[in-house]
C-alpha cells in the first residue's frame, strides 16, 4: 500500500500511466505467444472472454501480422554487421539504471557510459553485441587521449581528469544515432535529446516538478484564504442584524483574546528565564 500528498496525485498519475503502457504491451506479447501454441485455451481464468475475443481478432487480422513481422525484423536486423542490438536492463529503465549510478558515484550528472556497461556489458566482462564493444572501446579511448593530453600540457594545472559533463559530450558525439535516437541511452534519450554537452540529472526534474506542485499548492492555500476572509466579512455583516448571532462570535472572541494573553505572559517568562 502505498501513500502519497494529494498535491503528487497528477504527477503519480502520469508516471503510473507511462509505466502501464509499457508493462501491458509487454504482456500483451506474451498472451500472443501462448496463444499461438494453446490457442484460446491460453486465456486466464481471470479475463474477459469478451475482452479476450477483441485481442483474438485483432492478432488475427493481416495487417496487424504483417505489423508485427516488420516490428520483429526491424529488431533484429544487422546493417553494421555487430549481430542484433540488444541489453540487460530486464525490465528496469535505464533511467533507473542512470539514477542508481548517480547515488552510488555521489554524482549529479549520471554517465552514460556507465549506462552502456550495466545495460551491454555481462558478467564475463563480455558484450551482449559488437557495437555496444565499440561504441565503448571508442568512447574509453577517447578519453585515454584527452586525458593524456591534458597531462602532457605544461600549462595544465590541477585535476586532469574528465568531468561527467565532459564524458557525456564524448559519448554523444561517438554514439551512432538512428532517426535523432543516441544508441545506447534507451529511455534517457528523452532527456539527453539534442544536446551533447550536458545531460540533466534526475533530481533536476524532480525539483521542477516539485517546484511546480508547490506553487499550486501556493495558489491554492490563497485562494482558500481570499474565500474564508469573504465568509468572514459575510459573518460579521449578518451579525450587525442578528444579535444571537452577535453574541456568538462574541463568546467565540473572549477565550482567543485570554489565550493570547497568556501566550504573551509565557513568552515573557520564557525570556526572563533566558536572560
Amino acid at each position: 500500500m502505498y501513500h502519497w500528498d494529494s498535491g503528487f496525485t497528477s504527477l503519480v498519475r502520469d508516471s503510473f500511466e507511462a509505466k502501464l503502457k509499457v508493462q501491458m504491451n509487454r504482456q500483451v506479447c506474451r498472451w500472443k505467444k501462448v496463444w499461438r501454441v494453446k490457442g484460446d485455451a491460453a486465456m486466464p481464468v481471470w479475463f474477459d472472454p469478451n475482452v479476450w475475443a477483441g485481442l483474438v481478432t485483432y492478432w488475427l487480422d493481416p495487417g496487424t501480422e504483417v505489423r508485427s513481422c516488420n516490428s520483429r525484423a526491424a529488431r533484429y536486423s544487422d546493417p553494421d554487421g555487430h549481430g542484433p542490438s540488444k541489453h540487460r536492463s530486464g525490465q528496469t529503465s535505464y533511467k533507473a539504471r542512470a539514477r542508481i549510478i548517480a547515488e552510488e558515484t555521489g554524482e549529479s550528472i549520471p554517465d552514460l557510459l556507465g549506462v552502456l556497461e550495466i545495460t551491454k556489458r555481462k558478467p564475463d566482462g563480455s558484450f551482449v553485441d559488437g557495437k555496444s564493444e565499440q561504441l565503448y572501446n571508442d568512447v574509453t579511448t577517447k578519453f585515454q587521449e584527452l586525458s593524456q593530453a591534458a597531462s602532457a600540457d605544461p600549462e595544465s594545472t590541477g585535476s586532469v581528469g574528465l568531468t561527467p559533463a565532459e564524458k557525456n559530450k564524448i559519448y554523444c558525439e561517438l554514439a551512432p544515432r538512428k532517426k535523432g535516437r543516441i544508441y545506447g541511452v534507451g529511455s534517457l534519450n528523452q532527456s539527453v535529446g539534442s544536446v551533447s554537452a550536458s545531460f540533466p540529472s534526475s533530481s533536476s526534474s524532480k525539483d521542477q516538478s516539485l517546484k511546480k506542485i508547490i506553487k499550486e499548492q501556493a495558489l491554492v492555500i490563497q485562494s482558500q484564504g481570499n474565500e474564508i476572509g469573504r465568509l468572514s466579512a459575510a459573518v460579521r455583516y449578518l451579525a450587525t442584524k442578528d444579535s444571537t448571532l452577535a453574541n456568538i462570535l462574541q463568546s467565540e472572541d473572549v477565550p482567543s483574546s485570554h489565550n493570547s494573553e497568556g501566550m504573551s505572559h509565557d513568552s515573557r517568562d520564557d525570556e526572563s528565564d533566558a536572560i
